[in-house]
């Protein structure tokens, strides 16, 4: 008798059990039919979108970030200078246009230090394609670039300065490029000396500080 009470008491629990999940799936239909109406309105995007065609300025923006792209990996010392290699960097003209290579993963083949110089590549041409197709309406960057310590990826110094050189090659008539960086190096600093704009002194100097009466 003890055993069928026992077994009883693990029934009901167990029908307590489903009970409360077969509610939990009553609470879910709402939730499944905004999912079905939602998955509804993006099978016609996506078939509204497939049917955009590509215009004449489209592919000459893409092939100038390629470009750009190539040029700048080139410029940072990416891939030891493989041309064979840096010629292959396409741009995802269908998705996220971001540079990739067909047969590897651009973002793992390489050092956190060779990533953070694809990174810089790539925004940067971005800021010079906006600025060689200024006059396109289509064309909505802002033109301002912020690079926020690339060193904290593991930039090295040689890298830091070739990534200077290829800003000093854009135009600050255009466009605008804010770096914040440092080097141990007093001839690193001297290779950059013209373009800095306010130099933190110490550890206790900070970009923004409290007004003194």
């Amino acid at each position: 008798l003890r055993k069928r009470i026992l077994d009883a008491d693990s029934t009901h629990k167990e029908m307590e059990k489903y009970s409360r999940i077969a509610q939990r799936w009553e609470d879910l239909k709402p939730l499944r039919r905004d999912i079905t109406i939602s998955s509804i309105e993006l099978e016609k995007l996506n078939e509204e979108v497939s049917q955009y065609k590509q215009t004449t300025n489209d592919e000459a923006i893409i092939n100038s970030i390629t470009k750009y792209v190539q040029s700048n990996v080139t410029s940072l010392g990416l891939f030891k200078g493989n041309q064979t290699l840096i010629r292959s960097i396409k741009v995802d003209g269908n998705d996220n246009y971001t540079p990739y290579l067909d047969n590897y993963d651009i973002y793992n083949i390489s050092s956190s230090s060779d990533n953070i110089r694809i990174i810089l590549s790539y925004y940067l041409s971005l800021l010079q394609t906006s600025i060689k197709f200024k006059n396109l309406d289509s064309i909505n960057f802002p033109n301002v670039l912020i690079l926020d310590e690339p060193k904290q990826q593991n930039l090295d110094n040689d890298s830091l300065i070739d990534c200077v050189s290829v800003i000093e090659n854009i135009s600050s008539d255009d466009a605008q490029v804010i770096l914040t960086t440092y080097s141990e190096l007093e001839s690193d600093r001297q290779k950059f000396e013209k373009h800095i704009i306010y130099e933190m002194k110490n550890k206790t100097d900070y970009l923004l500080k409290r007004l003194t009466k």
